[in-house]
């Protein structure tokens, strides 16, 4: 959200207050110690500086950071904020974040973060916007989850879920169950205003604390709004209905518009399966796992249109992953991970085609802010456009039939210092509406090599170069952060 001009330079004003004046406090004040203590808070500050040899960032210094970092090519992202929790007891507590950002050449002011939640034990209700991934990944290592990858600011909403998985009553243990369900406001999109979404998942484990298997479906759907040619989308309760249960709604929910397909429903739904399995060893765990992707849109045959049927758990379109994970030494955690898209049911229109991310009506499909809420692999306009890259198509993800091979390692180089490596390969084949533009396969390769240490009394650093180069454009860039934390409690 953008503010006005005198509400900017506020902004502005006091993010750079606390930016500046915030270390003289770290230092004449040490970190209070937190236990028994009902009330404990954390304040932040900090700014990032990035500069690139292009006009946009190699991909890693600015994806899956939920929308903190402007793509382009110099940058100054600064933030100030922090976090509250209030413990009633050991079962009940509320707690609320606020963080504000000041990017995009000091020319936008917006909160990254601010809600409220209040915890009973496992379950949670909460409101406003919460960063977070959604769909098991490792967040820092992965190349982003198909579902909502953090790659987003993320989008203000109600919700109620679990924090964690929960046991299973009368299964001693060895059954547990997660979930979510939520309602959010996208904002002003250029084709759809004040649009909803829904969002709801369901996760169950089989095992116990050093093993488990695992099964779930994370649900989205972007619906209702006011289209900028069709006017006010559906969005009765009965609508509301056929969203939640992704159905097709009835004849007078079909949208009629000679701009797109009058046979397409209500809705841009996405379902995306989660199945994994872990084993806990004396060094670390392990973890194997899969996602595939579903678009409402497909049908069993093209005498029935945009229905959600076929969830294919058994496409070949899909991200598999293993991961390790280390508590101990100088080697903390290990992510390959392998993404394939490139099959979307087949060329056939409504059998196949899916054309994962992008939809007719709500045409900047699944993003927010301009930013791809899902995997940051696929290629949207934006990026096109700073590749110079003339992608034959005006939807807005440009290419998502795509292959891909991805590392991320992180480890320590002491008690105060860490790094993280990104490795990324992709093969780009555009999507089923410009194939020729991508025939053939558009390859292109993203590194970043980042280092963060901390200094003592709440004071870090971090440092980060990264290189992209291949068929789309070569491009090297650096980032340099600084945060100051001041943790406590009364």
């Amino acid at each position: 959200m953008r503010a006005t001009v005198h509400g900017r330079w506020l902004c502005r004003t006091f993010l750079l207050a606390v930016v500046l004046g915030l270390p003289a406090r770290l230092r004449a004040q040490t970190p209070t110690d937190t236990t028994q203590k009902r009330v404990s808070y954390v304040v932040r500050a900090g700014t990032i500086a990035t500069v690139a040899q292009k006009n946009c960032l190699p991909l890693w210094l600015a994806a899956n950071r939920s929308g903190t970092i402007a793509d382009r090519q110099s940058e100054l992202s600064t933030y100030a904020g922090g976090s509250l929790t209030y413990r009633r007891n050991a079962n009940l507590s509320l707690s609320g974040r606020l963080d504000a950002y000041l990017n995009n050449g000091f020319g936008d002011v917006f909160v990254q973060q601010g809600y409220l939640a209040l915890q009973y034990k496992k379950w949670q209700v909460g409101a406003g916007r919460h960063a977070e991934t959604v769909g098991d990944v490792q967040p820092g290592l992965s190349s982003g989850s198909l579902g909502i990858s953090g790659n987003a600011l993320p989008i203000p909403r109600v919700w109620v879920a679990t924090s964690g998985y929960v046991p299973v009553p009368l299964t001693g243990g060895w059954m547990q169950f997660k979930g979510r369900y939520g309602h959010g406001l996208l904002g002003n999109d250029p084709y759809v205003r004040n649009a909803f979404l829904h969002e709801k998942s369901f996760y169950l484990r089989v095992g116990k604390e050093k093993w488990g298997i695992y099964g779930g479906g994370n649900h989205f759907a972007q619906w209702a709004g006011v289209h900028h040619r069709a006017g006010q989308l559906p969005n009765g309760i009965s609508d509301y209905l056929h969203i939640v249960l992704a159905g097709r709604g009835g004849n007078g929910a079909i949208i009629e518009d000679e701009t797109f397909d009058a046979a397409n429903a209500p809705g841009n739904h996405l379902i995306a399966f989660d199945f994994g399995a872990d084993l806990k060893a004396a060094n670390g765990r392990f973890r194997l796992y899969t996602q595939s992707l579903f678009e409402k849109g497909s049908a069993p045959n093209a005498m029935v249109k945009d229905q959600s049927k076929g969830f294919k758990l058994l496409s070949p379109d899909r991200l598999a992953g293993a991961e390790w994970t280390g508590s101990a030494g100088p080697l903390r955690g290990v992510v390959l991970e392998f993404l394939s898209t490139r099959h979307q049911g087949g060329p056939e229109f409504f059998v196949g085609r899916d054309n994962y991310y992008n939809h007719s009506i709500y045409r900047t499909g699944w993003s927010y802010g301009g930013m791809t809420l899902g995997t940051p692999l696929f290629l949207n306009q934006a990026r096109a456009a700073a590749y110079g890259f003339k992608p034959g198509t005006d939807q807005h993800i440009v290419s998502n039939r795509v292959m891909a091979g991805h590392l991320g390692i992180k480890g320590q180089l002491g008690p105060r210092a860490g790094w993280r490596t990104l490795a990324t390969y992709t093969r780009h084949y555009g999507n089923y509406f410009n194939t020729a533009t991508f025939s053939p396969a558009k390859t292109q390769s993203h590194l970043m090599q980042e280092f963060s240490g901390k200094l003592g009394a709440g004071v870090s650093l971090t440092a980060a170069a990264g290189y992209d180069f291949g068929d789309l454009y070569n491009n090297w860039g650096g980032q340099l952060g600084a945060a100051w934390t001041l943790p406590g409690s009364f």
